[in-house]
């Protein structure tokens, strides 16, 4: 039997703070609310309150309430004016503070939703993201502490559909990255990863402070995987993560802002098993900078750079872990 869906939607004159622009949706963001109250009370709290803070759904272990309508955005995705927050649809899993036999079942209410709605829009499972994809936020954090594929394997068989059992192709070598660099006011030449050896081969160019990059995984996109990376701006905080050279109405994704310096770089790969991103940074004082794998959001380490010095030039590649 189907979720019962009703709704609570903000008024009109709330809808420059909560959701300020027509939408277009191409994906499904989950998250988990993180407490323990029911739909109905997520969405009157998100309505009631003056943040820009919003989702468009929420989901208890009885029903669900919708506050946001779908051809509007939401400020849900923590990436700006990104596809998380201008592109998807907001989903909120309630009781995961908890946890539980009420979190489990909103949980699978949530899954038979998304399920009919992905049906009903023609989409895959490709199109369900989490709020970490586009931000590196630790969420939803309790589905994907119990098994994120779990979950997708939970919508999938409300859709009547099911991941397919041939092994996944493997590469015979790294896929290849490519990237390029922004700086003195235009973007330079792309590079590719597969020529890159020692400092042959680098994005940037050296005597001139990058402002912003772009880098992409390149190949049969059942091998390639797909790389995360954000920058630390100098003397500032961390921009948004971005995955790929993603594309949408504003043109390619890119980290940075192609104004201001920055000292840091961190990258991930996700979807690739047996492989991992390596990372090394450039600037004029210190030269070029000791190779990095992985990143640790809690520790001070797990990036590229040094603290305070403008990168200039990056080198970006797959390689076996």
């Amino acid at each position: 039997m189907a979720v019962t869906v009703r709704q609570n939607l903000v008024p009109a004159n709330k809808y420059g703070i909560k959701c300020p622009y027509s939408m277009t949706p191409s994906y499904i963001t989950v998250h988990n609310t993180a407490n323990d109250a029911s739909a109905e009370n997520e969405i009157k709290y998100m309505i009631s309150n003056g943040n820009e803070v919003s989702f468009h759904i929420a989901f208890d272990d009885k029903e669900g309430v919708q506050g946001i309508p779908f051809n509007r955005n939401a400020w849900h995705a923590g990436d700006g004016n990104g596809n998380g927050n201008r592109k998807s649809i907001g989903v909120e899993i309630c009781y995961s503070k908890s946890g539980g036999a009420k979190f489990d079942a909103a949980e699978k209410n949530a899954a038979q939703w998304i399920a009919a709605e992905l049906k009903r829009r023609g989409w895959s499972i490709d199109r369900v993201k989490r709020h970490y994809d586009w931000s590196g936020k630790n969420c939803p954090h309790r589905t994907m502490a119990n098994g994120w594929q779990r979950f997708l394997d939970m919508v999938q068989s409300y859709m009547g559909t099911s991941t397919p059992s041939t092994p996944a192709k493997k590469p015979t070598s790294a896929p290849e990255v490519k990237g390029r660099g922004y700086a003195a006011g235009k973007w330079w030449g792309e590079v590719s990863s597969k020529t890159t050896s020692g400092t042959e081969s680098y994005i940037g160019v050296k005597g001139q402070p990058l402002r912003a990059l772009q880098l992409n995984t390149v190949g049969d996109a059942s091998v390639a995987g797909k790389l995360k990376y954000r920058l630390r701006k100098l003397g500032g905080g961390w921009y948004n993560w971005q995955t790929d050279r993603e594309k949408d109405k504003n043109g390619e994704n890119f980290a940075g802002d192609k104004v201001s310096k920055f000292d840091r770089l961190q990258v991930s790969l996700e979807g690739l098993s047996g492989y991992t991103a390596e990372y090394r940074a450039y600037d004029s004082k210190h030269g070029w900078l000791p190779w990095v794998r992985g990143f640790n959001n809690s520790n001070s380490n797990g990036y590229a750079g040094w603290d305070g010095y403008a990168i200039e030039c990056v080198q970006v590649r797959i390689v076996k872990k």
